[in-house]
Parts: C-alpha cells; sequence; structure tokens
C-alpha cells in the first residue's frame, strides 16, 4: 500500500512540475509529506514539507509559505 502512495505522490509531484503549477506542486508535496509524517518518516516529510514551502513561496502565498514553515518546525519537534 504504501509503495502505491510513494508512486502516486511521486507522479503527481512530477506532472505538476512539468506543467509548470508550482501551486500545485506545493499542494503534492505537502499531501506527500503528510503522508510520511503520518507513516513517522519524519526526514522525508520535513523535506517535502520544505519543497512544498519553496513551490508556495514561488507561488507568492506568504500564507502558505508561514504554514509550511510551523510544520517544518512541528514534524521536527515529534508532532
Amino acid at each position: 500500500m504504501n509503495s502505491e502512495a510513494k508512486a502516486a505522490y511521486d507522479a503527481s509531484i512530477a506532472e505538476a512540475r512539468s506543467s509548470k503549477f508550482v501551486h500545485e506542486e506545493g499542494l503534492a508535496c505537502e499531501l506527500a509529506g503528510n503522508h510520511y509524517e503520518s507513516l513517522e518518516n519524519i526526514e522525508k516529510a520535513v523535506s517535502l514539507f520544505e519543497q512544498a514551502k519553496q513551490c508556495y513561496k514561488a507561488w507568492g502565498s506568504q500564507w502558505k509559505t508561514h504554514q509550511m514553515a510551523e510544520k517544518i518546525k512541528h514534524a521536527r519537534r515529534g508532532g
């Protein structure tokens, strides 16, 4: 099941990136990060949240950028 989820998240991120939909890439990264956080793979979750943060910053959303920074802090503290 997790390998299927990983493949689906990877495909969503890649498709959004290739389509230049930076906000959708950010969302895909954020959702994938949530998935990995639920599996207690904090390193992977933080990496995806960082990627989402950069996407949201490029998109121009200060609120989502701040929200991702908070998610990163929360994940690093262990939830």
